[in-house]
């Protein structure tokens, strides 16, 4: 159903806009879709799908595996992507990838192949004003970048994906406009602490 919805709003669009952006930067009719979904029923009530897929994938690895196999992880990145700027939807796409990643080394690596740290990060600094969107996107950026004994991506690379993309200042305006939140200023914490350990 999520994934029906996104590739509704694109097929509208592009339908929509004929010949306008044929020859345009791809990324004009990407964000004239963004701006679009807003619009969407999916918009406003879709969240209820991703939390689904989030429950399917709690504290089993096999069903992890399964969720991802059937898309659920090309599901949240695209959602990120298009319903990124709904509070709701981007609250509960990461709750969901938390759930479908973690202690799941695939599932992270192809999560990062999918687009997420950019779309994630995208999502967080639309949400700045937000603590509990925040303390649950800088926390499943942890769940990305983290040591992980059993990786199959090349971690360092990742966390260069992800400072390009400005993890630094979306972690510390965090700490500075949330200092009484001990969890999310202790994820914030740790990403600084890893990304200072590529260089050390």
């Amino acid at each position: 159903l999520a994934m029906t919805a996104v590739n509704l709003v694109k097929v509208r669009v592009t339908r929509e806009a004929g010949d306008e952006y044929r020859d345009r930067d791809p990324r004009v009719l990407e964000r004239e879709v963004a701006r679009a979904s807003q619009a969407s029923p999916f918009a406003t009530s879709g969240h209820k799908c991703i939390i689904a897929l989030g429950l399917l994938a709690m504290h089993d690895q096999a069903a992890q595996t399964k969720v991802a196999d059937f898309g659920a992880l090309t599901v949240v990145a695209e959602t990120l992507k298009l319903f990124g700027a709904s509070k709701h939807m981007a609250k509960w796409c990461f709750w969901t990838v938390v759930n479908v990643i973690m202690n799941n080394a695939p599932n992270k690596r192809d999560f990062v192949e999918k687009g997420g740290i950019e779309f994630s990060l995208d999502a967080i600094k639309l949400h700045a004003m937000e603590p509990e969107v925040l303390q649950l996107g800088v926390g499943m950026m942890y769940t990305l970048l983290a040591p992980d004994a059993q990786t199959k991506m090349n971690l360092p690379d990742v966390r260069q994906s992800a400072l390009k993309e400005g993890i630094v200042d979306v972690v510390q305006a965090a700490q500075v406009a949330y200092p009484e939140r001990r969890d999310l200023c202790g994820s914030c914490d740790k990403i600084l602490e890893v990304l200072i350990s590529d260089f050390s």
